[in-house]
């Protein structure tokens, strides 16, 4: 992976950052600012870790505290979005048992200057299902053309492919693949990101009162004479 390439992937997050500044957007959507505020301190891990690397300097601590925090804040934004109580006390569980198993993994058992492949890989599962279940949850409720129009479901696109794009590569580090495979999983991981930040972008120009503005309410007056009007 030449430097060009990576510096592609690694800045393409700018893009649904600068969108989201200059759409007009406001702190009631508050899963897109949880996204939005992920992708500010994954550009910033991204960078500084990049700057780390130019200069030989060890910086898989921070690759693991990021994975920590990127964590806490998807778990976050599904908590927000998916509406089922069970579902969100099932989060819950998941986030709190990840949180102790990466402490007891990173400060216990090795140390955070070692790579936490398996703990990523984890992390990687947890969110693929959350995806799952908010794609099955969101399709029994609203009809498809309608969920093309809501925001939440391009972000959730953008993880659900980003993390079946780059699942694989995290089995490189326990196995004995050639320098090819590792650049070829490099590569995958870059497109993901690009992909993943796409997406976004695309959930920033959405505005989450159009889904509410193109739906009628059932319970509504006015829904019920436009009922009665085509009869």
């Amino acid at each position: 992976m030449n430097s060009s390439s990576y510096f592609i992937s690694v800045y393409f997050p700018v893009i649904p950052i600068l969108v989201f500044i200059l759409f007009n957007h406001n702190w009631k959507q508050r899963p897109k600012w949880v996204i939005f505020i992920m992708t500010c301190i994954g550009l910033i891990a991204d960078v500084y870790g990049y700057k780390m690397a130019v200069l030989y300097q060890p910086n898989l601590w921070l690759i693991n505290l990021f994975t920590f925090t990127e964590f806490a804040f998807l778990s976050y934004f599904f908590f927000l979005i998916i509406k089922e109580r069970r579902i969100r006390f099932l989060i819950k569980i998941f986030y709190l048992c990840f949180i102790i198993f990466w402490i007891i993994r990173n400060f216990f058992i090795f140390n955070i200057f070692q790579f936490d492949y398996i703990s990523q890989t984890i992390e990687f599962l947890f969110i693929f299902s959350y995806c799952l279940i908010y794609f099955y949850e969101r399709i029994r409720n609203i009809d498809s053309i309608q969920l093309y129009k809501n925001y939440q479901f391009w972000i959730v696109s953008a993880l659900f492919i980003y993390c079946a794009v780059t699942f694989f590569s995290f089995m490189v580090g326990i196995s004995d693949s050639s320098n090819a495979d590792v650049i070829a999983f490099e590569f995958l991981i870059r497109v993901g990101n690009i992909i993943k930040s796409i997406l976004i972008t695309i959930a920033f120009c959405i505005q989450a009162d159009s889904e509410l503005k193109n739906k009628r309410n059932p319970n509504s007056i006015y829904y019920i004479k436009d009922i009665k009007g085509k009869e």
